[in-house]
């Protein structure tokens, strides 16, 4: 099964060991049967991270809040 299947998507990966947001650009020229197994290809570790695929490339941040620590 391909995982690849419409236009444009993004995969978008939460590393734990160092904080970051990492947004990796798929397109459908760039077929990836299995996300896990590229993330394990590109360095991650598959223990330390969170991971997730969508078409919309968008990044949304709420700004109006105020948080304290």
């Amino acid at each position: 099964m391909e995982f690849l299947k419409s236009k444009d998507m993004y995969l978008t990966v939460l590393d734990f060991s160092d904080g970051t947001v990492y947004r990796f650009e798929l397109r459908l020229d760039k077929w990836i049967k299995d996300p896990e197994e590229f993330l394990i290809e590109e360095g991650f570790c598959m223990g330390c991270i969170e991971w997730m695929t969508h078409t919309d490339g968008n990044i949304y941040t709420d700004t109006g809040k105020e948080y304290t620590v």
